[in-house]
Protein backbone atom coordinates (compact mmCIF):
# COMPACT_ATOMS: atom_id res chain seq x y z
CA UNK A 1 0.00 0.00 0.00
CA UNK A 2 1.17 3.52 -0.67
CA UNK A 3 1.08 6.10 2.08
CA UNK A 4 -0.41 9.52 1.80
CA UNK A 5 2.11 12.29 1.96
CA UNK A 6 -0.41 15.11 1.99
CA UNK A 7 -2.12 15.33 5.34
CA UNK A 8 -2.13 19.13 4.89
CA UNK A 9 0.84 19.42 7.19
CA UNK A 10 3.02 22.40 6.34
CA UNK A 11 6.13 20.53 7.39
CA UNK A 12 5.51 17.84 4.81
CA UNK A 13 4.66 20.21 2.00
CA UNK A 14 7.68 22.38 2.68
CA UNK A 15 10.06 19.43 2.65
CA UNK A 16 8.59 17.28 -0.10
CA UNK A 17 6.43 19.24 -2.46
CA UNK A 18 8.45 22.38 -3.09
CA UNK A 19 5.39 24.50 -3.67
CA UNK A 20 3.75 27.25 -1.66
CA UNK A 21 0.36 26.03 -2.84
CA UNK A 22 -1.67 23.13 -1.53
CA UNK A 23 -0.10 19.71 -1.73
CA UNK A 24 -0.10 18.33 -5.23
CA UNK A 25 -3.34 16.55 -6.20
CA UNK A 26 -1.15 14.13 -8.13
CA UNK A 27 0.21 12.86 -4.82
CA UNK A 28 -3.18 12.73 -3.19
CA UNK A 29 -4.65 10.69 -6.02
CA UNK A 30 -2.20 7.81 -5.87
CA UNK A 31 -4.88 5.62 -4.34
CA UNK A 32 -6.84 5.67 -7.62
CA UNK A 33 -4.39 3.39 -9.37
CA UNK A 34 -4.38 1.01 -6.41
CA UNK A 35 -8.15 0.68 -6.42
CA UNK A 36 -8.53 0.40 -10.18
CA UNK A 37 -11.32 2.96 -10.08
CA UNK A 38 -11.74 5.94 -12.34
CA UNK A 39 -8.87 4.51 -14.35
CA UNK A 40 -9.68 6.75 -17.27
CA UNK A 41 -8.08 9.58 -15.30
CA UNK A 42 -4.32 9.77 -15.40
CA UNK A 43 -2.36 11.47 -12.66
CA UNK A 44 -0.54 13.46 -15.33
CA UNK A 45 -3.91 14.81 -16.46
CA UNK A 46 -5.09 15.67 -12.98
CA UNK A 47 -1.87 17.50 -12.18
CA UNK A 48 -1.13 19.21 -15.49
CA UNK A 49 1.23 21.98 -14.44
CA UNK A 50 2.00 23.70 -17.72
CA UNK A 51 4.87 25.68 -16.24
CA UNK A 52 7.04 22.67 -15.46
CA UNK A 53 7.97 19.50 -17.33
CA UNK A 54 7.21 16.08 -15.89
CA UNK A 55 9.59 15.38 -13.00
CA UNK A 56 12.28 12.89 -13.93
CA UNK A 57 14.58 13.17 -10.92
CA UNK A 58 16.46 15.59 -8.70
CA UNK A 59 19.42 17.47 -10.08
CA UNK A 60 22.89 16.75 -8.76
CA UNK A 61 24.27 18.96 -6.01
CA UNK A 62 27.08 20.71 -7.86
CA UNK A 63 28.25 23.86 -6.04
CA UNK A 64 31.31 24.13 -8.30
CA UNK A 65 29.28 23.87 -11.51
CA UNK A 66 32.02 21.74 -13.08
CA UNK A 67 30.42 18.29 -13.15
CA UNK A 68 29.94 16.86 -16.64
CA UNK A 69 29.99 13.72 -18.73
CA UNK A 70 29.99 10.24 -17.21
CA UNK A 71 30.79 11.55 -13.73
CA UNK A 72 27.67 13.72 -13.70
CA UNK A 73 25.52 10.96 -15.21
CA UNK A 74 26.66 8.49 -12.54
CA UNK A 75 25.93 10.96 -9.74
CA UNK A 76 22.50 11.72 -11.23
CA UNK A 77 21.66 8.02 -11.12
CA UNK A 78 22.72 7.73 -7.49
CA UNK A 79 20.81 10.92 -6.67
CA UNK A 80 17.63 9.41 -8.11
CA UNK A 81 18.10 6.22 -6.07
CA UNK A 82 18.70 8.25 -2.90
CA UNK A 83 15.63 10.39 -3.56
CA UNK A 84 13.31 7.44 -4.17
CA UNK A 85 14.56 5.65 -1.06
CA UNK A 86 14.28 8.69 1.21
CA UNK A 87 11.37 8.57 3.62
CA UNK A 88 10.06 11.59 5.45
CA UNK A 89 9.73 11.28 9.23
CA UNK A 90 7.44 13.68 11.11
CA UNK A 91 9.00 15.95 13.69
CA UNK A 92 6.33 15.03 16.22
CA UNK A 93 4.05 12.04 16.69
CA UNK A 94 4.07 9.11 14.29
CA UNK A 95 3.18 8.71 10.65
CA UNK A 96 0.02 6.64 10.39
CA UNK A 97 -0.27 3.93 7.77
CA UNK A 98 -2.37 4.93 4.80
CA UNK A 99 -4.84 2.37 3.51
CA UNK A 100 -6.51 3.60 0.30
CA UNK A 101 -9.48 1.26 0.80
CA UNK A 102 -10.14 2.61 4.30
CA UNK A 103 -9.79 6.13 2.93
CA UNK A 104 -12.41 5.68 0.21
CA UNK A 105 -14.74 3.85 2.60
CA UNK A 106 -14.56 6.83 4.96
CA UNK A 107 -15.35 9.20 2.10
CA UNK A 108 -18.36 7.12 1.07
CA UNK A 109 -19.73 7.31 4.60
CA UNK A 110 -20.17 11.07 4.22
CA UNK A 111 -22.57 12.76 1.80
CA UNK A 112 -19.85 14.60 -0.14
CA UNK A 113 -16.63 12.72 0.59
CA UNK A 114 -13.50 14.88 0.39
CA UNK A 115 -13.56 18.31 -1.24
CA UNK A 116 -10.39 20.31 -1.96
CA UNK A 117 -10.86 24.03 -2.59
CA UNK A 118 -8.08 26.41 -3.52
CA UNK A 119 -5.25 27.11 -5.93
CA UNK A 120 -4.63 23.51 -6.95
CA UNK A 121 -3.41 22.76 -10.45
CA UNK A 122 -5.91 20.41 -12.03
CA UNK A 123 -6.96 19.48 -15.53
CA UNK A 124 -10.60 19.75 -16.55
CA UNK A 125 -11.46 16.86 -18.91
CA UNK A 126 -15.00 16.85 -17.51
CA UNK A 127 -15.73 20.02 -19.45
CA UNK A 128 -16.65 22.07 -16.39
CA UNK A 129 -14.09 24.80 -15.91
CA UNK A 130 -11.82 24.25 -12.88
CA UNK A 131 -13.89 21.37 -11.46
CA UNK A 132 -12.88 17.72 -11.19
CA UNK A 133 -15.06 15.05 -9.55
CA UNK A 134 -14.48 11.34 -9.07
CA UNK A 135 -17.17 8.66 -8.98
CA UNK A 136 -16.44 4.96 -8.64
CA UNK A 137 -16.65 2.99 -11.86
CA UNK A 138 -19.79 0.85 -12.06
CA UNK A 139 -17.92 -1.84 -14.00
CA UNK A 140 -15.09 -2.27 -11.51
CA UNK A 141 -15.15 -5.29 -9.20
CA UNK A 142 -13.55 -3.11 -6.53
CA UNK A 143 -16.62 -0.87 -6.46
CA UNK A 144 -18.78 -3.70 -5.10
CA UNK A 145 -16.18 -4.46 -2.42
CA UNK A 146 -16.08 -0.81 -1.38
CA UNK A 147 -19.86 -0.66 -1.16
CA UNK A 148 -19.96 -3.76 1.02
CA UNK A 149 -17.24 -2.40 3.31
CA UNK A 150 -18.91 0.98 3.67
CA UNK A 151 -22.45 -0.38 3.96
CA UNK A 152 -23.88 2.56 2.02
CA UNK A 153 -26.77 2.34 -0.47
CA UNK A 154 -26.46 2.49 -4.25
CA UNK A 155 -27.51 6.13 -4.28
CA UNK A 156 -24.33 7.12 -2.41
CA UNK A 157 -22.13 5.15 -4.80
CA UNK A 158 -23.40 7.25 -7.70
CA UNK A 159 -22.15 10.54 -6.24
CA UNK A 160 -18.55 11.84 -6.05
CA UNK A 161 -16.31 10.69 -3.23
CA UNK A 162 -13.61 13.19 -4.19
CA UNK A 163 -14.00 16.69 -5.64
CA UNK A 164 -11.40 19.28 -6.68
CA UNK A 165 -12.51 22.90 -7.01
CA UNK A 166 -9.78 25.17 -8.36
CA UNK A 167 -10.58 28.65 -7.12
CA UNK A 168 -7.57 30.91 -6.62
CA UNK A 169 -9.13 33.61 -4.47
CA UNK A 170 -12.21 32.04 -2.87
CA UNK A 171 -14.19 35.07 -4.04
CA UNK A 172 -15.44 36.43 -7.34
CA UNK A 173 -14.94 39.78 -9.05
CA UNK A 174 -17.77 41.65 -7.32
CA UNK A 175 -16.63 40.56 -3.85
CA UNK A 176 -12.98 41.40 -4.55
CA UNK A 177 -13.91 44.82 -5.90
CA UNK A 178 -15.95 45.51 -2.77
CA UNK A 179 -13.42 44.45 -0.15
CA UNK A 180 -10.48 46.14 -1.91
CA UNK A 181 -12.45 49.38 -2.43
CA UNK A 182 -11.59 49.26 -6.12
CA UNK A 183 -12.52 52.37 -8.08
CA UNK A 184 -15.64 52.02 -10.26
CA UNK A 185 -13.58 52.54 -13.42
CA UNK A 186 -10.92 49.97 -12.46
CA UNK A 187 -10.41 47.70 -15.47
CA UNK A 188 -10.69 44.04 -14.49
CA UNK A 189 -7.87 42.25 -16.29
CA UNK A 190 -7.45 39.34 -13.88
CA UNK A 191 -7.80 35.73 -14.98
CA UNK A 192 -8.07 34.02 -11.62
CA UNK A 193 -9.17 30.40 -11.76
CA UNK A 194 -12.72 30.52 -10.51
CA UNK A 195 -15.66 28.18 -9.79
CA UNK A 196 -18.70 30.42 -9.64
CA UNK A 197 -20.98 29.43 -6.80
CA UNK A 198 -18.58 26.85 -5.38
CA UNK A 199 -20.09 27.36 -1.92
CA UNK A 200 -23.51 26.32 -3.25
CA UNK A 201 -22.01 23.26 -4.90
CA UNK A 202 -20.33 22.33 -1.63
CA UNK A 203 -23.66 22.70 0.14
CA UNK A 204 -25.26 20.36 -2.41
CA UNK A 205 -22.50 17.80 -1.93
CA UNK A 206 -22.75 17.88 1.87
CA UNK A 207 -26.53 17.77 2.30
CA UNK A 208 -27.79 14.46 3.80
CA UNK A 209 -29.95 12.41 1.41
CA UNK A 210 -33.21 10.67 2.16
CA UNK A 211 -32.71 6.96 2.62
CA UNK A 212 -29.07 7.32 3.69
CA UNK A 213 -29.65 8.43 7.28
CA UNK A 214 -28.53 5.15 8.86
CA UNK A 215 -25.36 4.54 6.85
CA UNK A 216 -24.02 7.87 5.54
CA UNK A 217 -23.34 9.36 8.95
CA UNK A 218 -19.92 11.05 8.77
CA UNK A 219 -19.09 14.68 7.98
CA UNK A 220 -18.09 15.77 4.51
CA UNK A 221 -14.42 16.82 4.69
CA UNK A 222 -13.37 20.13 3.16
CA UNK A 223 -9.76 21.29 2.82
CA UNK A 224 -9.52 24.97 1.96
CA UNK A 225 -6.69 27.33 1.13
CA UNK A 226 -6.73 30.98 0.06
CA UNK A 227 -3.25 32.28 0.52
CA UNK A 228 -0.58 32.56 -2.15
CA UNK A 229 -2.61 34.56 -4.66
CA UNK A 230 -3.61 37.21 -2.13
CA UNK A 231 -0.73 39.56 -2.88
CA UNK A 232 -0.04 43.01 -4.29
CA UNK A 233 1.23 41.30 -7.43
CA UNK A 234 -2.23 39.82 -8.07
CA UNK A 235 -4.40 42.65 -6.72
CA UNK A 236 -3.45 45.57 -8.91
CA UNK A 237 -6.24 47.78 -7.57
CA UNK A 238 -4.35 48.19 -4.27
CA UNK A 239 -2.39 51.36 -4.93
CA UNK A 240 -0.56 53.60 -2.45
CA UNK A 241 2.48 55.93 -2.54
CA UNK A 242 4.83 53.38 -0.93
CA UNK A 243 5.24 49.60 -0.85
CA UNK A 244 4.69 49.58 2.90
CA UNK A 245 1.39 51.42 2.53
CA UNK A 246 0.27 49.02 -0.20
CA UNK A 247 1.01 46.09 2.10
CA UNK A 248 -1.19 47.72 4.73
CA UNK A 249 -4.02 47.85 2.19
CA UNK A 250 -3.50 44.16 1.45
CA UNK A 251 -3.52 43.27 5.14
CA UNK A 252 -6.76 45.23 5.54
CA UNK A 253 -8.31 43.29 2.67
CA UNK A 254 -7.36 39.78 3.77
CA UNK A 255 -9.53 39.54 6.92
CA UNK A 256 -12.51 40.78 4.91
CA UNK A 257 -12.04 37.85 2.57
CA UNK A 258 -11.84 35.48 5.54
CA UNK A 259 -15.05 36.88 7.00
CA UNK A 260 -16.92 36.43 3.72
CA UNK A 261 -15.72 32.86 3.18
CA UNK A 262 -16.36 31.69 6.74
CA UNK A 263 -19.80 33.33 6.88
CA UNK A 264 -20.83 31.39 3.77
CA UNK A 265 -19.40 28.06 4.86
CA UNK A 266 -20.37 28.04 8.54
CA UNK A 267 -24.09 27.36 7.93
CA UNK A 268 -23.39 24.28 5.80
CA UNK A 269 -24.35 21.30 7.91
CA UNK A 270 -22.39 18.08 8.39
CA UNK A 271 -19.03 19.46 7.28
CA UNK A 272 -15.57 19.47 8.85
CA UNK A 273 -13.63 22.28 7.19
CA UNK A 274 -9.84 22.34 7.45
CA UNK A 275 -7.92 25.47 6.55
CA UNK A 276 -4.58 24.50 5.06
CA UNK A 277 -2.06 27.17 6.07
CA UNK A 278 0.09 28.62 3.30
CA UNK A 279 3.80 27.85 3.33
CA UNK A 280 6.60 29.12 1.08
CA UNK A 281 8.29 27.06 -1.56
CA UNK A 282 11.81 25.83 -0.91
CA UNK A 283 14.84 25.96 -3.23
CA UNK A 284 15.48 23.38 -5.91
CA UNK A 285 16.71 20.09 -4.46
CA UNK A 286 19.98 20.38 -6.39
CA UNK A 287 20.81 23.32 -4.14
CA UNK A 288 21.28 20.92 -1.22
CA UNK A 289 23.29 17.79 -0.66
CA UNK A 290 20.73 16.38 1.80
CA UNK A 291 17.14 17.21 2.84
CA UNK A 292 16.46 19.39 5.87
CA UNK A 293 16.70 17.26 8.98
CA UNK A 294 13.62 18.76 10.66
CA UNK A 295 11.24 21.72 10.61
CA UNK A 296 13.45 23.88 12.81
CA UNK A 297 16.36 23.31 10.42
CA UNK A 298 14.15 24.25 7.45
CA UNK A 299 12.88 27.44 9.07
CA UNK A 300 16.38 28.49 10.05
CA UNK A 301 17.74 28.02 6.53
CA UNK A 302 14.71 29.50 4.80
CA UNK A 303 14.70 32.88 6.53
CA UNK A 304 14.58 36.24 4.72
CA UNK A 305 12.18 34.91 2.11
CA UNK A 306 11.69 38.07 0.10
CA UNK A 307 15.39 38.89 -0.06
CA UNK A 308 16.19 35.37 -1.19
CA UNK A 309 13.50 35.55 -3.87
CA UNK A 310 14.96 38.81 -5.17
CA UNK A 311 18.44 37.31 -5.34
CA UNK A 312 17.25 34.81 -7.96
CA UNK A 313 16.63 37.56 -10.55
CA UNK A 314 18.76 40.42 -11.86
CA UNK A 315 16.61 43.26 -13.20
CA UNK A 316 14.98 45.92 -10.98
CA UNK A 317 11.54 45.11 -12.41
CA UNK A 318 11.90 41.41 -11.61
CA UNK A 319 13.12 42.18 -8.11
CA UNK A 320 10.11 44.43 -7.53
CA UNK A 321 7.81 41.69 -8.78
CA UNK A 322 9.31 39.21 -6.31
CA UNK A 323 8.72 41.68 -3.48
CA UNK A 324 5.10 42.06 -4.53
CA UNK A 325 4.51 38.32 -4.20
CA UNK A 326 4.31 39.13 -0.46
CA UNK A 327 5.62 35.81 0.79
CA UNK A 328 6.53 37.61 4.00
CA UNK A 329 2.79 37.91 4.71
CA UNK A 330 2.15 34.16 4.76
CA UNK A 331 2.69 34.02 8.51
CA UNK A 332 0.39 36.94 9.46
CA UNK A 333 -2.24 35.69 7.03
CA UNK A 334 -2.13 32.23 8.58
CA UNK A 335 -2.45 33.80 12.01
CA UNK A 336 -5.53 35.70 10.85
CA UNK A 337 -7.17 32.42 9.90
CA UNK A 338 -6.15 30.92 13.22
CA UNK A 339 -7.65 33.79 15.22
CA UNK A 340 -10.82 33.83 13.13
CA UNK A 341 -11.39 30.12 13.66
CA UNK A 342 -10.91 30.55 17.38
CA UNK A 343 -13.39 33.43 17.46
CA UNK A 344 -15.97 31.42 15.53
CA UNK A 345 -16.18 28.75 18.15
CA UNK A 346 -18.20 28.44 21.27
CA UNK A 347 -16.09 25.41 22.18
CA UNK A 348 -12.38 25.36 21.42
CA UNK A 349 -10.64 22.06 21.82
CA UNK A 350 -7.01 21.24 21.28
CA UNK A 351 -6.77 17.84 19.57
CA UNK A 352 -3.52 16.50 20.97
CA UNK A 353 -2.85 13.66 18.56
CA UNK A 354 -3.56 15.50 15.31
CA UNK A 355 -2.35 18.97 16.27
CA UNK A 356 -5.32 20.89 14.92
CA UNK A 357 -7.85 23.28 16.38
CA UNK A 358 -11.55 22.56 16.06
CA UNK A 359 -14.09 25.33 15.97
CA UNK A 360 -17.80 24.61 15.66
CA UNK A 361 -19.87 27.71 15.10
CA UNK A 362 -22.96 25.95 16.38
CA UNK A 363 -24.23 22.45 17.00
CA UNK A 364 -24.80 20.53 13.78
CA UNK A 365 -23.25 23.18 11.55
CA UNK A 366 -19.92 23.42 9.79
CA UNK A 367 -16.86 22.81 11.96
CA UNK A 368 -13.71 24.77 11.09
CA UNK A 369 -10.27 23.34 11.78
CA UNK A 370 -6.79 24.70 11.23
CA UNK A 371 -3.52 22.84 11.04
CA UNK A 372 -1.12 23.65 13.86
CA UNK A 373 1.75 24.57 11.51
CA UNK A 374 0.92 28.19 10.74
CA UNK A 375 4.23 29.75 11.75
CA UNK A 376 5.09 30.96 8.24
Amino acid sequence: MSRTICEKDEEECLTVNGSHHDCSPALELQFISHLHVATYYLVSTVYSNLWHPVWDGCGVWDPSGKLEGEEKKKLEGQRLVDTLNWEWTPGRGILLDYDPVDFVVRMLKSPGGLVLVGAVNIGTPSGVANVEQFVLSKTSAMTKILQEKSGVPKSRMERPFFTLLEDHMGLGESDIRAITNAKPNYKWYHKFRRVEGWEDHLKWLAVPREGEEETVTEDTLVILNAGAHWSRHELGMLRAPTDAQEQVLLEDTYPRMIDLVTSRLSPIERTSIYYRSTSPGHPQCEDHSTPYKDMADARRKEQNLVQRLKETVSTPDDKKQRSRWDWDLFKPHNELWNRTIQMLTWILEKIVYTGVYQACSMIGRGCFWMDDNHQY
